[in-house]
């Protein structure tokens, strides 16, 4: 029995030592598995991180370090979806264009500009392909209220700083006010991303786009105004020209403005306005007898072009008429919009040779009745101060006329006696008054030569100080945007 139950025991120890070395071998295949599910999650390069478990650190310099990740969101301005799929968007036009956006977001740059700021990281992190430079930055800094946008010199020839600009102003600022930060950040990037990539469906800033030879591509409105320059007032009024001149004539005129000319020093405006009407023509046959209106920006030149079939009707001499006396006259008036409009009309006028199509009655924008608002504005003041002067005077009148009433009242409620008795005493103080005056008038006349002599030598006294006071006193060089 007891060999039997030694034999029992045995087997039993053996059955706990293999259940145990199985679980154990279980548990390891277990934790391989999670290791290597692990190593995939964290190899799927910056996507598994976001703001609650990255590591911002900074140099000496007070910049932060690079985490190989396109967002670095210290403000935590982005939920973790948010900063997940920025992230991936970002990865992905790296992979696919070389293009590199990086998104920074900070609570505040402690009283440094936010444009040195973002430079500084820019520079540390060196965005962009080498020789190519084509590395953005968009930096929030949420405390601040401020924002900017940096480029390198390969992508500021398309997001330029008027486009930024644009981004930072109509996208990004109303969604920060409105409190819908991750939204705002994720569509200024696509933003950014659709005009250096020419994606139309990320943009959705109204802005002219470059093809893929540095062109700004057509517009069948006929105002391509990648200077930004144009008022909505005068575009209205262009366009309407425009599409008269077009619907009558089948003759395309064409208004295109530029942030700048482009080349190291600027390529001549003139020049611009050929390689423009030589892309142009070959798709939109109304150039032949029509006209192309280029004005630079940067240089501040106004330049126009007339298809072959129209040079009889705008001749060179009317041309540089056109530019001398209509656009640099109102340029230097300060007038871009009114010179721009009115060129345009004019150009109208000779080409269609129909004077229907200009009003005209039409008058500089908003120049009549804004110089009217100063004027009424002073006119009702005048007014407003005199009305208050005339109400006073009434309200007075009223009283002093009151009290009159009042002491005649009581006057008359007096016996004859009591009357006869006030005249009497006031003819006696009357008298006494008049006798005092006269026994003084001659003191009175030293008084007042003495008080006199006193004050020219006080003046003569200071004039004096004053004259001798010497000595004198001595007295003590990208867009960016807020919200």
């Amino acid at each position: 029995m007891k060999k039997f139950l030694k034999k029992l025991a045995a087997i039993f120890v053996l059955f706990l030592i293999s259940f145990a070395a199985i679980h154990a071998d279980e548990n390891l295949k277990l934790q391989n598995l999670n290791d290597s599910q692990k190593h995939e999650s964290s190899s799927d390069d910056f996507l598994a991180f976001d703001s609650e478990t990255e590591n911002f650190t900074k140099d000496k310099n007070g910049l932060y370090n690079w985490t190989g990740s396109f967002v670095l969101d210290t403000a935590g301005l982005l939920s973790k979806d948010e900063r997940i799929t920025l992230k991936k968007f970002l990865r992905d036009l790296n992979d696919t264009t070389g293009i590199q956006i990086a998104v920074l977001t900070v609570p505040t740059t402690d009283g440094e500009n936010i444009h040195d700021f973002a430079v500084r990281h820019f520079e540390k992190w060196e965005l962009g392909q080498e020789g190519v430079d084509n590395g953005v930055i968009l930096t929030v800094a949420f405390n601040d209220h401020r924002m900017d946008i940096t480029t390198g010199d390969g992508a500021e020839c398309i997001l330029t700083d008027i486009l930024c600009k644009k981004i930072l102003d109509n996208v990004l600022a109303p969604a920060l006010r409105e409190g819908k930060n991750g939204e705002g950040i994720i569509s200024a990037v696509h933003n950014m991303a659709g005009f250096l990539t020419q994606d139309k469906s990320l943009v959705t800033v109204p802005a002219p786009l470059m093809d893929a030879d540095g062109f700004y591509e057509w517009d069948d409105s006929g105002i391509i105004d990648a200077a930004d320059v144009i008022t909505e007032v005068t575009r209205k009024s262009i366009s309407e020209l425009l599409a008269k001149v077009n619907a009558t004539n089948e003759t395309q005129i064409v208004v295109l403005t530029l942030p700048d000319t482009g080349g190291i020093d600027g390529e001549p405006t003139a020049d611009v306005l050929n390689r423009y009407y030589k892309r142009w023509r070959t798709e939109h046959t109304g150039l032949d007898n029509g006209a192309l209106i280029v004005y630079a920006q940067d240089k501040l030149q106004f330049s126009m072009g007339v298809g072959p079939n129209a040079q009889n009707l705008l001749t060179s001499e009317m041309n540089r008429q056109i530019v001398d006396d209509i656009f640099e006259s109102a340029l230097n008036n300060h007038e871009q919009n009114w010179g721009i409009l009115k060129a345009v009309e004019k150009v109208a006028v000779i080409i269609t040779q129909d004077e229907s199509l200009v009003p005209q009655t039409k008058t500089k924008e908003g120049s009549n009745w804004m110089v009217l608002i100063p004027i009424a504005g002073l006119v009702l003041f005048v007014f407003f101060i005199w009305l208050i002067n005339k109400l006073i005077d009434m309200k007075e009148k009223r009283e002093r006329e009151k009290r009159r009433q009042e002491e005649q009242k009581a006057w008359m409620a007096l016996s004859p006696e009591e009357r006869k008795r006030i005249t009497k005493e006031r003819e006696k103080q009357r008298k006494a008054a008049s006798s005092y005056y006269s026994s003084h008038s001659h003191s009175g006349s030293s008084s007042s030569r003495s008080s006199s002599s006193s004050y020219s030598s006080s003046r003569s006294s200071s004039s004096s100080s004053h004259r001798s006071g010497g000595g004198g006193r001595t007295s003590g060089g990208g867009a960016s945007s807020s919200w």
